[in-house]
């Protein structure tokens, strides 16, 4: 494995620093692409383990990376389903965040928005939040 890693990395070397866009963006396309089947690969040895471990002894979630998940699940477009099965809990404990994330209110939203996507302008945010059911003016996004 060590070898086949070199040899990738001595080959797209001379590809990541070629005068042609076109062998420097395929160079970077192909890194990508490995860094995805390696993360996929973590991802799948991480699960098959925590499989094995039964449901009330796994090691629980921390409201930040409830939050994370959520923001994820999000950004995805998962269903509750499949946030449970990816995340290894129970769809009734997904749902158990959804409800507490309404606890902090429209300003937490705006805030984590804003720290999420930078880009995004007040007006901007508020179109988002107006469509997602959350009406608030542009001054009070700022």
């Amino acid at each position: 494995m060590s070898l086949a890693h070199s040899t990738f990395t001595r080959s797209r070397g001379w590809a990541a620093n070629h005068w042609n866009a076109r062998f420097r963006l395929e160079a970077e396309n192909k890194r990508l692409r490995q860094e995805v089947a390696l993360l996929d690969e973590e991802i799948r040895i991480k699960d098959s383990r925590m499989l094995r471990v039964p449901a009330h002894e796994r090691p629980r979630y921390s409201p930040i990376e409830r939050l994370a998940i959520l923001e994820l699940r999000a950004v995805r477009g998962w269903s509750l389903t499949q946030t449970a099965d990816r995340r290894l809990v129970k769809t009734a404990t997904v749902s158990s965040w959804m409800q507490r994330l309404n606890e902090r209110g429209p300003l937490a939203i705006v805030q984590r928005l804003k720290a999420l996507c930078p880009s995004l302008g007040n007006v901007k945010i508020a179109q988002l939040l107006c469509r997602a059911g959350l009406h608030l003016g542009t001054t009070t996004v700022c």
